[in-house]
């Protein structure tokens, strides 16, 4: 082997080591504390305040509280879903890729349709703003940008979402007149059909083991807070949705050997992972990710060199595209949107106490702060780094109370196990009253839905733990992609603005990536199974032998 041969093994290993450190430390905490509590989002009525040793909650729509959960219970069911997969996955040994590929859209579809139609849910706050600024962009109507209301002054990144959401009003205008937003929450669902199927894709194409992907298609059948989350507009889904193909792409230009195809590949990947960021600026973690793997793969030949050109040209576009719509939306309102929110006030927010959990959403870092400043984002900004200066003065004096602020925030987003699915089809307006399983599901059967939800999530912790091992005995670097995004998520949100809702779509990437940690376990476990079955199977054969 040359010098270069072994320089971009190391550096390969690295990358790979380096992820794996990081998300076991993170996955490690969390499967821990999944086990020993949950996290709840809760409705908090007046006069049903919640008083404890770990927080005092009172009236409150959005409140954080913090449960103890039955560690044995916990434990016996963590062991029936394993059973349950380990019977179902040899199940699918012969199953194509297609069939895999068609039920998991089709199941999608289907359930996601039903949810969106008996949920009737309308935009409320922050969605309602978006959506009702698409409709009334689409009317030539730029009364939020043109009048006294600076919401989109303030965040002008929500403007690539107004944008997506324009295009399908637009769109829904050429079949006649729109009486409510829910056919966006249907394409919302289709979306998120597309997106298992790219990532049905991207683990054929990653791993040879192709259990992993039978796995990953029992998984995706099963996680259901992605099709709630369908009905909040928000572009957390449709974001993802683009995300995710990009990535796939991505892998598939990087692996590609014509030029031709390479080209294609490449085209369509900076295309998706620009829409995605344009939607939800929170994707620029996975454009991060995307560059670095790129670079990785880069040093395996100097043919790779044009990986480089990929991400370049993907940031360029990342970074002009947000800034286009904004100019052009200026351009079409006869206006100037001037300063905005600096982006370090969601840093400083994330380092202060809120009503719900530390590191929540905080009026006054944002928007209060950029008030007081007059609107100037450089003066907004200077302050910002002050209170950042000031808490870390805080957390050094009292290294206790910096431990239990980033635990607690750590676990608000992560191990909040609905990421406000249930939630935000409850605090939402109506087009309608809810119906059918979504009436079930936000009333009766609110507690076993989120009971479920949190079984589902531990389960994926822990698989997702013992994938890390899994990839680091395989050395398989595209597979790190996934906990790459995922780590991206994770620190971002601990050190920035956190809300559970957030956390949703590296959920996503977990739930796919714990496919290979089952595997792990699978073949770890299966000679001990093997071995206690035959043993009882001899036992019994034995008995009626002798004559029982």
């Amino acid at each position: 082997m040359n010098e270069s041969n072994k320089t971009t093994k190391r550096l390969t290993e690295l990358f790979r080591i380096v992820i794996a450190i990081f998300m076991l430390f993170f996955l490690g905490v969390l499967s821990i504390s999944a086990i020993f509590g949950t996290t709840g989002m809760e409705i908090v009525k007046e006069g049903e305040g919640v008083d404890t040793i770990v927080q005092r909650i009172r009236e409150q729509i959005e409140a954080v509280v913090f449960y103890n959960d039955n560690i044995l219970a916990n434990l016996i069911w963590l062991v029936l879903g394993f059973a349950v997969v380990y019977l179902l996955m040899p199940l699918l040994k012969k199953m194509p890729l297609w069939a895999e590929l068609a039920i998991v859209a089709a199941w999608t579809i289907l359930l996601g349709s039903v949810w969106v139609n008996t949920s009737q849910v309308a935009p409320s706050e922050d969605s309602w703003v978006v959506s009702q600024t698409a409709l009334d962009f689409s009317n030539g109507d730029y009364h939020e940008i043109t009048g006294d209301d600076r919401y989109f002054r303030n965040y002008p990144f929500q403007l690539g979402f107004v944008f997506f959401e324009e295009l399908l009003i637009r769109a829904a205008k050429l079949f006649g007149d729109i009486e409510n937003l829910v056919f966006i929450q249907e394409i919302s669902v289709i979306m998120l059909a597309s997106s298992y199927v790219a990532l049905l894709l991207m683990v054929n194409q990653v791993f040879e083991d192709k259990r992993i992907r039978h796995t990953a298609f029992i998984l995706l059948l099963v996680c259901i807070q992605p099709i709630i989350s369908c009905t909040f507009l928000y572009g957390i889904i449709p974001g993802f949705v683009f995300a995710a193909w990009a990535v796939y792409l991505e892998i598939n230009f990087i692996q590609s050997k014509s030029w031709k195809m390479k080209l294609l590949w490449g085209i369509l990947s900076a295309l998706c992972i620009t829409i995605a960021v344009a939607i939800k600026s929170n994707n620029l973690i996975v454009l991060v990710a995307m560059v670095m793997l790129a670079v990785v793969t880069s040093f395996k030949n100097k043919k790779s060199l044009c990986n480089l050109i990929l991400s370049i040209v993907s940031i360029i576009l990342c970074v002009l595209t947000p800034d286009l719509i904004t100019s052009m939306y200026a351009k079409r309102a006869g206006t100037e949107f001037g300063d905005s929110i600096p982006m370090i006030s969601w840093f400083a927010m994330g380092m202060q106490e809120a009503s719900n959990a530390p590191g929540w959403y905080n009026y006054g870092a944002t928007v209060s702060n950029f008030e007081i400043s007059e609107f100037n984002a450089e003066v907004a900004s200077e302050r910002s780094k002050e209170e950042i200066k000031k808490r870390i003065g805080d957390f050094s004096a009292d290294k206790q109370y910096r431990n239990d602020f980033y635990y607690k925030k750590f676990t608000s987003v992560w191990n909040e196990t609905s990421y406000q699915s249930i939630w935000n089809n409850k605090v939402r307006g109506q087009y309608k009253d809810k119906s059918g399983i979504a009436k079930w599901v936000c009333d009766d059967a609110e507690r076993t839905t989120k009971r479920y939800m949190d079984i589902f999530a531990q389960f994926i912790f822990i698989m997702c733990f013992c994938g890390i091992l899994y990839c680091i005995k395989q050395k398989n670097t595209y597979a790190m992609i996934m906990m790459l995004i995922t780590l991206g998520g994770m620190m971002y949100h601990l050190l920035a603005e956190a809300k559970s809702q957030y956390a949703l779509p590296y959920f996503i990437w977990m739930t796919v990536f714990a496919s290979c940690g089952f595997i792990f376990v699978f073949d770890k476990a299966k000679p001990y199974i093997n071995k206690y079955t035959d043993k009882y199977i001899n036992r019994n054969k034995a008995l009626a032998e002798n004559g029982g």
